[in-house]
């Protein structure tokens, strides 16, 4: 179909193409990628643990060990109560942590606990990470950011003076930013091209086929 290039039909391509053009520009904002989820590279629960405790309080603990040459371990002190139920205990920075990582992310299948002092059992990486593993062992291949201890439960049991512990571990990579949809990108081209087609088809005075665009 041959459109004639009159003054009201080429006002019209005027605006048609501006106005998909600021479609196509506002896709770029309200469709990006969000990577928010990919912030969380592990999440799951630890083995229960079961401690003597004659006031309802001890000193828990996240610990890291590796069958390294030398072996070594890395804990995480805390003490726990039953206020503290639903408290995460977050590490990111020092020593500790940054041998904590080095352990998870050596490619040894070392063992990880959440006790309630210090002498929880522990389940091995190839275990615990086999949802997110990439060599099938521990974490070895990803970025780590920060660790997470949650305590799920902690109750106290007069009876017996003992103490039960059910915790959480969560391991963290670098937070994403977020990137427009590469599609969204090619649109925006598109548009582009297509504006500038009918500005020259404009501005030369010729007619449009519009069923060849």
């Amino acid at each position: 179909m041959i459109v004639l290039d009159t003054e009201i039909t080429s006002k019209m391509w005027i605006k048609c193409a501006k106005c998909q053009f600021l479609v196509l520009l506002l896709l770029t904002t309200v469709l990006p990628i969000s990577k928010a989820n990919s912030a969380v590279i592990f999440s799951g629960m630890l083995n229960p643990d079961v401690a003597a405790s004659t006031d309802g309080t001890s000193i828990g603990s996240l610990s890291f060990f590796s069958f390294g040459i030398p072996p070594s371990t890395v804990a995480f002190f805390e003490p726990l109560s039953t206020t503290l139920v639903g408290n995460t205990f977050e590490y990111s920075t020092g020593v500790n942590f940054d041998n904590a990582v080095a352990i998870l992310t050596n490619g040894e299948n070392g063992i990880v606990t959440g006790s309630a002092d210090a002498s929880g059992i522990g389940t091995f990486e190839s275990i615990l990470f086999s949802s997110v593993s990439l060599n099938g062992i521990d974490l070895a291949g990803f970025t780590i950011s920060s660790i997470q201890w949650t305590i799920n439960s902690y109750s106290f049991n007069n009876a017996t003076n003992s103490v039960s512990l059910q915790s959480t571990l969560t391991i963290n990579g670098p937070q994403a930013s977020q990137l427009p949809l590469p599609m969204t990108f090619g649109l925006v081209v598109l548009g582009l091209i297509g504006l500038r087609f009918r500005q020259r088809a404009i501005d030369t005075g010729r007619p449009v086929d519009t069923e060849s665009m």
